[in-house]
């Protein structure tokens, strides 16, 4: 009676664990498209490096620390790129809760939020579709491109670039000295706390 009661125990830790195996290997970054938007979604617990392209009416998302896996619309190219259908719409992209990097490169609007973390933000430096990208928690760095920026860098200690174009950086986290706005070329607004560091800004 004993060794039958042990051995349904083993077999239930065993499918316990199968479970658990497949869950875990579902686990990855998820990218669909609706009428309007590209929708990236990262997943908790991975140091993702994102790397996002247009080329033409196709845009490619690869992601070099975690799998993608191709949802509604989009096309799973490896285990670790999707291509998805441009056609005018949003890049929407939600990061991890690590240190993230992406780096979006051709022509696209896109709508990034950081997520907690030390994240790096990069956008093409000639790309000049409106922005608008959010560092959230941690001590982000974000370049943005060549367009319209909306910079927000969040809680942390904040570094962020407008280059080219008519920004708007948003430094105010409550924490004075703590954060960096450089607007660059542009007619640049910045908001931030007392002591916090604003070049090349002009509102």
């Amino acid at each position: 009676m004993r060794r039958a009661v042990q051995a349904g125990l083993t077999t239930a830790a065993l499918g316990a664990a199968t479970v658990l195996s497949a869950g875990q290997a579902h686990a990855a970054t998820g990218v669909r498209v609706d009428s309007v938007r590209i929708h990236v979604n990262a997943v908790a617990g991975k140091a993702n490096d994102l790397s996002v392209t247009r080329s033409g009416n196709t845009v490619t998302i690869s992601d070099g620390g975690d799998a993608v896996t191709a949802g509604s619309g989009c096309t799973q190219v490896d285990r670790d790129t999707v291509t998805c259908p441009y056609d005018s719409r949003t890049l929407t992209l939600g990061m991890g809760d690590l240190g993230d990097m992406v780096l979006v490169t051709g022509n696209l609007p896109v709508n990034i939020n950081g997520g907690p973390g030390d994240d790096i933000i990069t956008i093409d430096y000639t790309a000049t579709a409106q922005t608008f990208l959010d560092g959230q928690g941690g001590h982000d760095t974000i370049f943005g491109g060549a367009g319209v920026d909306n910079i927000t860098g969040g809680s942390g200690d904040d570094t962020m670039f407008g280059r080219n174009g008519d920004d708007r950086l948003t430094a105010g986290d409550s924490t004075p000295g703590n954060d960096r706005s450089y607007g660059d070329a542009g007619t640049d607004t910045c908001t931030g706390d007392a002591n916090d560091l604003e070049d090349s800004c002009e509102r």
